[in-house]
């Protein structure tokens, strides 16, 4: 009966043995960083999010380019040509930069510090990130990056290309004239923006930064300059001009003809009805100036756009001289003049007698032109040729200034407003350059709209990043409010009480393992066979069972990681980080978590199991061993007496002869009749006994 008794409290005891070991192993995951960390290295994590997930976000981000601000109110696309490649080199980066082992040995630390002060165990913290350090490898890992990317290159090809394609579009081709091909475009930025110098404003802007983040330098001011590139771009649009085309269309159709529009009517009748357009005027005045003089109009011009773009001049100026070709263009109109005026004549009929013929010379003395003309015309000609050269002179006099000036304001007028604000974009950078100092990082970092609090928070965090992300309890306690400190100090103070009684949830399990031994056993060694065969078994039982109810419910546990619309929103930009998702291996993952905690939990019986064998070796092999001892020292080797007075046979059957008559039956004539190994009640001696 008390052996009923005994299995029915052990069942009792496994129930609640197994929750004990539960809630154990739920607390001591929540209280102790150990067990995080053990966990996250059993499931490979950081390996996890190095070698899939980074991976995955790179390929996306190399394969599909990226977007880069060209300061000229756009932005451009930078391609890779070799999308492996760069996202190898990018790895390389990162892993010199930011390595796992780093990562992992901060989150470690940083868990080793925050988790006991959360939970009351300790008053303060103090983790160390070493940011120092690893700003300190930043300019050898943006060397080794660049050269890997081949970084100059690639910025010339798919950066600075594409601008020098749309300015020459959007501005010198509408302002000057003057227009690139794609092919020129290349070779000018080349020319203007070479490869090596990009990478040298890469090193210099690294070089510049580091010190400051490092903390070893106050403040920061990176500048980048472009007004000693002007230069080289003024030289590479006059080289254009060595075009005959170019320069006329510079010279004369981008400056002088729509300054000098402004003096000539569109269209003026001279006598006779010889009518000399605006353009024919500026014809005349182009086609006889001297290609040294045109020449020199055009780089005049092109250096007087540079000054002002590089901030040399306030106002772009630029003045031409053309008293000497007004003189030459009227030789050149009146010639068009008289030349209209011979085609005139040419289709004018003959006078059919004397009469008319008189009449034809009073029409051109008077300023007519004939209705007819006598057989020999040049006697009118001679009136109306006379008439026609000093009109041309009046002409040119009052059309064509002795100069005309050309300012920001005639540029900005052949500009569309779009091109304008691309000029102005143009001319902010080249005189002030990149400029970038930790106020505007600051300001960044606080967003749009900022206080003056959140400007003080974000330079208080660039102060704890700066001083190596060096951070204790005060980086917790200084953001909360009075009453939130409180209720936080209050909550850890209840962690640290459930913390240092942790132990208590086995009290219950416990007592229960006493009174299944007194139950079950007789004397010491069963009582000792009874506890250590009950612990053994529930405890080898739950390993078992754990482990092989998370196996066998696997399938029960498909569900989805990523929040829901998450793949559709990113799976344009990030495809590859989403297959990663959708594909099954971030939930592998967290599975592999989940498997590695299970895992931890079902190890934490073994200990119980190991203890209970052993307890139950104990007192299954004690009483042998000390029957042996007896028979070798000639004690006795049966019936009732041999008692001993250390407590481990105190009681009736419980002698050294019962013990081995547990598994070797033995005759005492002495003793009374009845089945070796049972008292008189029929007690039975635990488990291991015979009936």
């Amino acid at each position: 009966m008390r052996s009923v008794i005994a299995v029915m409290l052990a069942l009792v005891f496994a129930v609640v043995f197994v929750v004990a070991l539960v809630v154990s192993h739920i607390v001591d995951t929540a209280g102790n960083p150990d067990e995080i960390t053990a966990v996250i290295d059993d499931a490979d994590l950081y390996d996890f999010v190095y070698d899939r997930l980074l991976d995955a976000a790179l390929a996306d981000i190399t394969t599909n380019g990226i977007a880069v601000g060209n300061g000229l109110n756009g932005s451009e696309t930078v391609q890779f040509k070799d999308p492996a490649a760069a996202a190898s080199a990018m790895k390389g980066f990162i892993e010199e930069v930011m390595p796992r082992e780093y990562v992992r040995q901060k989150v470690d630390e940083t868990l080793n510090g925050v988790i006991p002060y959360v939970s009351g165990r300790q008053d303060s913290f103090n983790v160390d990130l070493e940011t120092g350090q690893r700003i300190s490898a930043l300019p050898r890992g943006v060397r080794v990056l660049t050269e890997r990317l081949g970084l100059g290159e690639l910025i010339v090809s798919e950066l600075i290309s594409p601008i020098m394609q749309e300015l020459s579009t959007s501005v010198t081709n509408d302002a000057l004239g003057i227009g690139l091909t794609a092919e020129e475009a290349d070779a000018a930025a080349r020319r203007i923006l070479p490869p090596e110098w990009i990478e040298a404003q890469v090193y210099s802007v690294v070089d510049q930064a580091t010190p400051y983040f490092a903390g070893t330098q106050d403040d920061m001011n990176i500048v980048i300059t472009f007004a000693d590139r002007i230069p080289v771009a003024g030289q590479v649009l006059k080289d254009k001009l060595n075009d005959e085309d170019t320069l006329n269309r510079l010279v004369f159709q981008q400056v002088v003809d729509p300054l000098v529009a402004g003096f000539a009517a569109d269209s003026t009748v001279l006598v006779f009805g010889i009518e000399v357009t605006e353009s024919d005027i500026q014809d005349a005045v182009a086609i006889v100036a001297p290609p040294e003089w045109v020449q020199a109009q055009g780089d005049g011009v092109i250096d007087a756009v540079v000054a002002w773009l590089v901030g040399a001049t306030d106002n772009l100026t630029y003045t031409i001289e053309l008293a000497d070709r007004k003189a030459d263009a009227a030789i050149q109109l009146e010639a068009l003049a008289m030349q209209k005026l011979d085609n005139q004549v040419a289709a004018t009929p003959v006078c059919a007698n004397p009469l008319q013929a008189a009449g034809a010379v009073n029409d051109a003395l008077g300023g007519l032109f004939p209705s007819c003309l006598p057989a020999n015309s040049q006697p009118v000609l001679d009136v109306m040729r006379p008439l026609i050269s000093n009109q041309v002179g009046a002409l040119m006099s009052s059309s064509i200034p002795n100069e005309v000036t050309y300012s920001d304001a005639d540029l900005r007028a052949q500009l569309s407003e779009g091109s304008l604000d691309t000029l102005d974009s143009l001319r902010e950078y080249v005189i002030s350059g990149i400029s970038f100092t930790d106020d505007d990082l600051v300001a960044r970092m606080a967003g749009d709209n900022a206080t003056a609090q959140d400007l003080a928070d974000s330079r208080e965090t660039l102060d704890v990043i700066r001083a190596g992300f060096a951070f204790d309890q005060t980086f917790i306690t200084d953001r909360m409010e009075p009453a939130q400190l409180d209720n936080f100090n209050q909550f850890r103070e209840w962690i640290a009480l459930g913390w240092s009684v942790r132990w208590v949830v086995f009290a219950p399990a416990l007592l229960l393992l006493v009174m299944i031994a007194f139950v079950g056993g007789r004397g010491w060694t069963g009582r000792a066979r009874w506890a250590g065969a009950t612990v053994a078994v529930v405890a080898l039982l739950f390993f078992v069972s754990i482990q092989v109810s998370w196996a066998s419910t696997a399938p029960l546990r498909e569900f989805d990681v990523a929040p829901a619309g998450f793949a559709d929103e990113r799976r344009a930009d990030f495809p590859a980080l989403v297959s990663v998702i959708e594909g099954g291996d971030l939930q592998n993952m967290v599975e592999r978590v989940g498997s590695a905690w299970i895992s931890r939990m079902a190890m934490s019986a073994l200990p119980w199991t190991i203890a209970g064998l052993l307890l139950f070796g104990i007192g299954y092999a004690y009483p042998k061993i000390q029957l042996r001892r007896t028979q070798s020292a000639g004690g006795p080797t049966g019936g009732g007496g041999g008692g001993r007075s250390d407590g481990w046979s105190t009681q009736p059957g419980d002698t050294y002869a019962d013990a081995v008559a547990a598994t070797e039956p033995v005759v005492d004539v002495d003793a009374p009749a009845e089945a070796p190994g049972a008292d008189e009640k029929g007690k039975s001696d635990g488990p291991g006994e015979a009936a």
